[in-house]
């Protein structure tokens, strides 16, 4: 009779065990579930961040683009800054020897006229004295003083257009200086800009292997967890076992030294004395 309770003793071990081996299998899917997230999160997060530093880079080159096409167009001014100076240099020497010739005829056809003059007077018997000769030089004196304004005004016109292509060409000048030094910062700026976009994506993916680093050893903890519900489900059934191995042994030692006189009769309910 002993054997039915070992039985059941037996069978509550097993399903004890059972039941344990059902919780580790439970754990053991909600850690690879977690797994799962844990991983999907940080290839996304890599993903967000390599694409966010990918845009970057796309504006770092635009801004480089940007830059040397002011660089060219700055140039470009200068250049023709340059050019317009030296045309406005050449018109100023051209005027000026133009202005220099007119002088010139004008002082020739009064040279003429005047010994003309001169030629008319004496053939006419008058002196060349008094009144007829301060009229002369009267007319003389006039006419160099219109030579001279028309001197100082071509030298003013002159002089007016170097400033212009001197202006011109300092503007130009600057204007690339400008140019180039912006170019100069620009590029600086777009390869601190390169530099620390390199570095984000250093980060990220460092970021994305510490992540998945975490997500291992929170996936082995509990692959640890289960290996330790299994061996303790393990043990409970040996436990199991052995506690019934144990009381059946019992029970046929108790079974076989049992004295004659005190077995019971068949069909009888109590021992004999």
């Amino acid at each position: 009779m002993m054997i039915i309770p070992t039985l059941i003793s037996a069978i509550g071990s097993g399903l004890g065990a059972l039941g344990q081996l059902g919780s580790a299998s439970s754990y053991a899917r909600m850690a690879e579930i977690n797994y799962g997230i844990d991983t999907s999160n940080a290839t996304l997060a890599r993903s967000s961040a390599m694409d966010q530093l990918r845009l970057g880079r796309i504006g770092i080159g635009m801004e480089r683009g940007a830059s040397r096409t002011n660089l060219t167009l700055a140039l470009a001014d200068a250049d023709a800054s340059a050019r317009n100076a030296d045309r406005l240099r050449q018109f100023a020497e051209t005027k000026s020897a133009a202005g220099r010739k007119a002088i010139q005829r004008n002082l020739t056809v009064f040279d003429e006229f005047r010994s003309k003059q001169i030629a008319a007077t004496a053939a006419s018997g008058v002196v060349l004295s008094g009144s007829p000769l301060a009229v002369m030089a009267e007319s003389a004196s006039q006419f160099a003083l219109q030579l001279q304004d028309q001197q100082d005004e071509a030298n003013y016109q002159r002089q007016d257009t170097l400033a212009r292509a001197g202006m011109a060409e300092s503007a130009g000048i600057l204007g690339a200086a400008k140019a180039r030094a912006d170019y100069g910062m620009s590029q600086r700026g777009a390869a601190l800009s390169m530099a620390a976009n390199k570095l984000g994506r250093i980060g990220a993916q460092t970021a994305y292997q510490s992540a998945i680093q975490q997500a291992e050893m929170r996936r082995f903890s509990g692959m640890d967890a289960v290996q330790g519900a299994s061996m303790s489900a393990l043990g409970s059934i040996m436990s199991g076992i052995g506690g019934a191995v144990q009381q059946t042994s019992i029970s046929n030692y108790l079974g076989m030294n049992i004295p004659q006189s005190y077995a019971k009769p068949a069909g009888s309910g109590i021992f004999k004395t």
